[in-house]
């Protein structure tokens, strides 16, 4: 094998690792920006609600309703990922989002976590060593 081939290898190793590198961190930025609008909205709409209840409650019905209903639909979008993220192996389609759901998202989220490392007989707890 030349040595130009097994260096155009290394470089092209090189760029894909590179690549990978940068997609994920846009993505994990992406990510973090999706939960920033999430939370604005929820917040900006649970201010809605107080200021209509708070004011004239009988006047405000329907504009609280809507409220209600924006909220809610929000947060059965984020229970819908929890059942999807908690691997649940029966998935009622009508049953009720619940804390269920989200103790089980937990339970994967450790079970995927490497707490200790053992190397040369060391055991190394710390994340960002582990990593």
């Amino acid at each position: 094998m030349c040595t130009d081939c097994s260096n155009a290898e290394i470089k092209d190793a090189e760029w894909w690792e590179d690549c990978k590198y940068r997609f994920k961190r846009l993505i994990v930025l992406h990510s973090c920006r999706l939960a920033q609008n999430y939370r604005n909205k929820i917040n900006d709409l649970e201010t809605q609600h107080d200021l209509q209840a708070t004011r004239n409650p009988a006047c405000n019905a329907e504009q609280i309703k809507i409220i209600k209903v924006k909220i809610s639909d929000l947060l059965r979008e984020k229970f819908d990922g929890a059942k999807i993220r908690s691997r649940a192996k029966y998935l009622d389609t009508e049953e009720r989002p619940s804390s269920y759901f989200l103790r089980r998202e937990k339970q994967n989220a450790a079970k995927s976590t490497i707490n200790k490392l053992t190397i040369e007989g060391k055991n190394i707890t710390d994340t960002a060593d582990i990593a």
